[in-house]
Formats: C-alpha cells, structure tokens, sequence
C-alpha cells in the first residue's frame, strides 16, 4: 500500500497521465488530500473575505487539483479494467446540464437555494436540464462503487498492475 505522501507525489507528478493504472490506496490518499486543500483553502478565503473582500484562493486550488483529480480517477478506473471515460461521461453530462441551464434560463439559481427547499428547486428546472443532471450522478455513483474494486492481478489493456507487480 502506497503512504499518504508517496500518493500524492505519484498524482501530481502525473497531473496530466491518463494512461496507465492507479492503485486505491493512490486513488483514496488523493481524494484526502483534496479534501484536506479544500478545507484549508475555504478557510482561507473565509479569513480573506473579512478582510480584503473577496475570495480567490478555494477556485484557485479547485482548478489546480481538477486535471490530477481527473487523471487519477482515469487510472483508477484503469486499474479494475474499465474505461476511464466512465467519469468522463459524468463531466461531459454535468457539463451539459451546466450548458442547457444557463441557456434555457434567465433565472439565477443561486436564488432557488437560497429561498426554496432543494427539491423544489430542481423541480422547477427544465428536463434538458435535469436528466442529464441525473444521468451525471448515476454514473458517478456507478464511478465510486468502481472505486472499492480491487486492482486487477494480471496486464491488462492499460498495462501492467501497479499492485501485483
């Protein structure tokens, strides 16, 4: 089992490898440490926010932790035998629910939030907007149990096992 640094030294040193295979112990030690940054950087931006006015410092490490998060997520998916794309069609479909919301609505939906019970809220939303929404949480669902999977023993497509080597 690969230790909390050498994971996610492993991560972002391959920031941009879609190819290959990844371990969970690599896959779980990294989502931590993300978790961990987010919880860090929100706090900062809470403390900046009091005092200079706005917040930067969560979206910067959002966007800097996505491609190592993603391409993780790719090999771990790798690593069971399936196809990475699995959670790319999650954020293709996310995407797409993004993309028809901002299209089919004027409505800020910020304000659904903040005034209506979540449920409500996504009632009032369009199909266009809300299937692929669901479809999107299925497959991330479908995703995470992937996620638990023990690595394959043998090579497989997507090269050798890092585990059983």
């Amino acid at each position: 089992m690969l230790d909390f640094m050498e994971a996610v030294k492993i991560c972002l040193r391959k920031y941009l490898d879609f190819k290959g295979r990844a371990r969970r112990s690599e896959y779980w030690w990294f989502a931590l440490f993300t978790l961990i940054v987010s919880v860090v950087s929100s706090f900062i931006d809470t403390i900046l926010s009091m005092f200079v006015g706005f917040e930067f410092v969560d979206h910067l490490t959002g966007l800097l932790l996505f491609l190592p998060g993603l391409t993780v997520c790719f090999r771990r998916l790798h690593d069971i035998g399936r196809s990475g794309w699995w959670m790319g069609v999650a954020y293709i479909l996310l995407a797409a629910a993004g993309i028809a919301l901002a299209v089919t609505s004027s409505l800020d939906i910020s304000d659904f939030f903040d005034e209506m019970r979540l449920i409500d809220a996504f009632l009032l939303l369009k199909p266009v907007v809300y299937i692929p929404l669901l479809a999107s949480l299925v497959v991330s669902i479908i995703c995470l149990v992937f996620s638990f999977i023990d690595s394959q023993k043998h090579t497989n497509k997507y090269g050798p096992s890092p585990k059983y080597q």
